[in-house]
């Protein structure tokens, strides 16, 4: 049976080609003003509808406290309010764009996990830090003596400056475990947003009547500047810093191989990225990719699709994180099996009907998208060898299931797709196979 070329998909008319590759990304240096603007808006938004919140449930001259007379629930309702501005602004444009970390602490928190650039760091603290003051001059000027009855939402101690750093600290360090825990793993990831509506408003119910549970160091500046009220400002700037440094410690220390796939609270992949992503996105400078033109995986040479981005790379990163987390034997076993399978396929004693992988790897499609030299960190010399079998053995098989030629990635003839002489098949070859199916 002669088996045809599969077409390959195009994208729609006027996608921008160079969006149509999404593959793991390092942090890139340089002016990312797109992705600074983002931020500041997104810093904007959150504190004048955060500070707004406060002012509402808290200022003497709001008829709300009288309403909700239980100061713990108010708490409760303001940091559920904090938690819902972030998540959307986190799924909005604005945070697909710059990540939507709205906090110097939390841009900290990346960078000292490596996926932040330098200059980002900068770049983003500077906007944070402008985006809160626009936001508190914005709040004086809405709200008037309501506002200016709050100290312009600031945030001001009930306890020592020293008690107050160490409040602080603990609560960042819960937020930022929080955010890198659920950026993880990629069946979290997309959860972070919801994890972060949770989190915020037990973390305020518990450290709001010690210190105003500021855990944002422009969050706290923003306010003192416009009230000039400066109270114990430097426990509200090295508190929540020095909290994001020990949730990166802490990290390291108990989970040294986990590492965080994106440095997006919530990741999408046909945004570009700046910042170092494990999971596919666009390069930084590109544009935003259309609907329907994401393909995952990295280019090969003059733009053609590398075969080993197509998807039986689902097969191949499945089996990476398989064999890591297994016995050495099992393991090698394992993979010489698959590709006893794949070379069986190849020489027509098994065609394979779809492209599904033949190995049921329930990690497969989880690992799908994590950049392969990640992976393989976690496997020995002879098992990444084994790997490297079934690499070459699936391009074969590929060459001859897409219709590509594994050394210019173009179309191949007809002719050469044609199956193997099924009578060249042995006694010994076919038990061998049905005994690895």
């Amino acid at each position: 049976m002669r088996r045809r070329a599969s077409t390959t998909s195009q994208p729609p008319p006027g996608a921008d080609s160079a969006a149509a590759a999404a593959g793991p990304q390092p942090r890139t240096g340089g002016w990312h003003l797109a992705e600074w603007a983002s931020e500041l808006a997104g810093t904007f938004l959150l504190l004048f509808l955060g500070f707004s919140a406060v002012v509402a449930f808290e200022s003497p001259s709001s008829p709300l406290p009288g309403d909700v007379p239980w100061s713990g629930l108010r708490l409760v309702i303001i940091g559920l309010s904090f938690g819902l501005i972030v998540a959307a602004i986190a799924l909005s444009p604005l945070g697909r764009r710059s990540g939507a970390h709205l906090d110097p602490a939390v841009t900290l928190g990346f960078w000292l996990r490596g996926h932040v650039h330098p200059h980002d760091l900068a770049g983003y603290t500077i906007a944070q830090l402008l985006g809160a003051l626009a936001a508190t001059a914005l709040l004086r000027g809405t709200w008037g003596t309501w506002a200016a009855r709050t100290d312009d939402a600031a945030t001001l101690p009930t306890v020592s400056s020293l008690a107050a750093a160490g409040i602080e600290l603990g609560l960042t360090a819960a937020l930022v475990l929080v955010i890198f825990g659920f950026l993880s793993f990629k069946r979290t990831a997309r959860w972070t947003p919801a994890a972060i509506v949770v989190t915020l408003p037990i973390l305020i119910r518990i450290g709001a009547p010690y210190t105003g549970a500021s855990m944002n160091p422009a969050r706290t500046l923003g306010p003192a500047v416009v009230s000039g009220n400066y109270s114990a400002l430097w426990a509200y700037l090295v508190g929540p810093l020095a909290g994001a440094a020990c949730a990166v410690l802490a990290l390291k220390l108990l989970a040294p191989e986990r590492k965080t796939l994106t440095a997006k609270l919530f990741h999408d992949q046909r945004y570009p990225s700046t910042l170092k992503s494990l999971l596919p996105a666009q390069p930084a400078g590109s544009a935003v990719a259309g609907k329907g033109v994401i393909q995952s995986g990295r280019a090969g040479a003059a733009g053609k699709p590398d075969l080993v981005a197509l998807p039986r790379r689902r097969a191949l990163n499945g089996l990476r994180v398989y064999a890591r987390d297994m016995d050495p034997e099992q393991a090698r076993k394992l993979l010489s099996r698959e590709r006893e399978r794949i070379e069986a396929s190849i020489r027509g004693l098994a065609p394979r009907e779809s492209d599904e992988p033949t190995t049921d790897l329930h990690l497969a499609d989880q690992a799908s998208d994590v950049y392969e030299a990640e992976l393989d960190e976690g496997l020995s010399d002879d098992l990444r060898a084994e790997l490297a079998a079934v690499e070459r053995a699936e391009q074969r098989l590929s060459a001859g299931t897409y219709g590509l030629s594994i050394e210019s990635g173009e179309p191949i003839a007809d002719e050469r797709l044609e199956a193997e002489p099924t009578a060249e098949r042995t006694a010994e070859e076919q038990a061998r196979f049905e005994r690895g199916a």
